[in-house]
Parts: C-alpha cells; sequence; structure tokens
C-alpha cells in the first residue's frame, strides 16, 4: 500500500528521503515532470504545503545531530590516540558482554580497560548506559554500544598505572579477550 503517511519514521529516516528528493531535484540527468497536487507535499498550484516544510525542518535537524554526533566521535578517538588508546572491540549477550583489543603485527599487546568517569561514582559504579539498561533488554547496536561502553585498550605495559584504568572483575591482567558477567541481570 502506498501512503504519504510519514508520522511513524525517526527523524534520520526523513533526513534520508529528504536527502533522496534533493539528489532527483539537482541531479542533471534527472527532471522534474510535475508534482502530484493534493497529496500531504504539494497543494494544487504545485507549492510545498506545511507538512513537507516540516518533513524538510526535521531532515535539518536529524542532520545537525548527525553532524554533532559525528564531531563528538571525532574528538574522543583523538582523545584517545593522544592518551594511547584504542576503542574496545565487544558483543553483549544477555548478562555476558564479550570485550577486545585487536593487536596488528609487531604491536604490542593491548588489554581492555574500564575508564572510570565522573558520573561512574553517582551511579553506584554504573555508568548511565549500564543503568538504563540494566533491566537486561538491549539488543542489536544497542547492545554492541553498551558491551564497549567505557572500556578502552590500552598498551599492556601502562594497564595498571592510572586509577581510573579499572581491570574488569574477572579478567586476567594480561588478556586482550574479557568476558564479563553482570550479576544484577
Amino acid at each position: 500500500d502506498l501512503t504519504d503517511d510519514l508520522s511513524g519514521l525517526t527523524d534520520e529516516a526523513v533526513e534520508g528521503i529528504v536527502g533522496w528528493r534533493s539528489f532527483y531535484l539537482t541531479h542533471h540527468t534527472y527532471t522534474v515532470q510535475g508534482r502530484l497536487h493534493g497529496s500531504a507535499f504539494y497543494d494544487e498550484r504545485g507549492q510545498p504545503t506545511a507538512h513537507l516544510l516540516e518533513l524538510e525542518r526535521r531532515a535539518e535537524m536529524a542532520e545537525r545531530q548527525r553532524k554533532q554526533r559525528e564531531r563528538e566521535h571525532h574528538e574522543q578517538r583523538r582523545q584517545m590516540v593522544e592518551l594511547g588508546e584504542r576503542p574496545c572491540r565487544g558483543r553483549a549477550s544477555g548478562s555476558k558482554r564479550s570485550l577486545w583489543c585487536d593487536k596488528g603485527p609487531d604491536e604490542p599487546t593491548f588489554v581492555p580497560r574500564r575508564r572510570l568517569a565522573a558520573e561512574d561514582s553517582r551511579n553506584g559504579g554504573m555508568s548511565s548506559l549500564e543503568a538504563d539498561v540494566s533491566d537486561g533488554h538491549v539488543s542489536g547496536s544497542a547492545a554492541a554500544a553498551f558491551a564497549t561502553r567505557g572500556c578502552v585498550c590500552v598498551e599492556l605495559s601502562r594497564a595498571d598505572h592510572s586509577p581510573q584504568l579499572v581491570r574488569y572483575e574477572g579478567c586476567d591482567r594480561t588478556s586482550s579477550l574479557c568476558t564479563v558477567v553482570d550479576a544484577s541481570r
């Protein structure tokens, strides 16, 4: 069934649709043949409706948010590199989280450690994401984000020299792979 009802879409999905619309409107190969008036998007004179303008506003907001997340991600990565750290790789399943650090040839061993943040002390040692999903219902990309939340890979030679880097309970000090069982789940 075809519909012009986009009310159930996320802002990110609307951003994608508006992006494709822009592509077809501006690409030299594709020419506008007309507009479907009487729809939710164009009136009988072919002018954008308030609904279309609202979708464009949502798409612009989603684009700004995406770009802000990208800037924050790049800044976090830059800070990690400055500290000699790497992001952990991870997977979550039920109450278990597997965390590991990749190692290239001729590189020192990197081990997973939990980086304590100021918020951890306010949440009884749990990060805000862990507190939000402590009921155990997390899956897909959220599970991957949860699995690696707060985890950084550090060189073994400096892994135990920072009070902000804590070894995960039950994990060997020198292992680049760690399985964490969350007893609260």
